[in-house]
């Protein structure tokens, strides 16, 4: 299924070649059922992890994804955490030239730890979607029927 044109490289992205293997099943139905503000920020922290000259396998970024959203309930905290790691390393990299891939969540979690409140109950916050592994099975097509916020970019 012809889905779109990629905004950057403008080829045919077609949704059927992204769920091929089981973790990019698992890894779309994952990213699908989070807020937006949550899903936008967390692809792009996923991002600092690529190797400069090569993508990021599919098992690799649910391994990352998985956890990254078990860190804390608090999805508010998270989200917040997540931009500001984003945009201090984007930072340091524009400026110091630094291209490493990230290796591990150290940053993140000390952002995450410095933030007034981060670990308040997931009870004043809504809850950070349970990753897909930990969920009952479901195939794809009800995976993309259940999608409640579809609203991707900030019109």
């Amino acid at each position: 299924m012809k889905l779109c044109r990629c905004p950057v490289c403008h080829s045919t992205l077609h949704l059927d070649a992204l769920v091929q293997d089981q973790a990019g099943r698992e890894l779309i139905a994952t990213v699908a059922r989070l807020d937006t503000q949550t899903a936008t920020v967390l692809l792009g922290y996923l991002g600092l992890f690529r190797p400069v000259k090569s993508d990021l396998n599919n098992g690799r970024a649910l391994k990352l994804l998985t956890e990254t959203l078990s860190l804390t309930p608090n999805a508010k905290a998270l989200c917040q955490a997540l931009e500001q790691t984003v945009s201090n390393i984007s930072q340091n990299r524009r400026e110091g030239g630094d291209t490493k891939p990230l290796s591990n969540h150290n940053y993140l979690k000390k952002v995450l730890c410095s933030l007034p409140g981060w670990d308040l109950s997931e009870n004043q916050y809504h809850e950070i979607s349970q990753p897909v592994s930990q969920q009952p099975a479901q195939n794809v097509s009800q995976s993309l029927l259940n999608i409640n916020d579809t609203g991707w970019s900030d019109d």
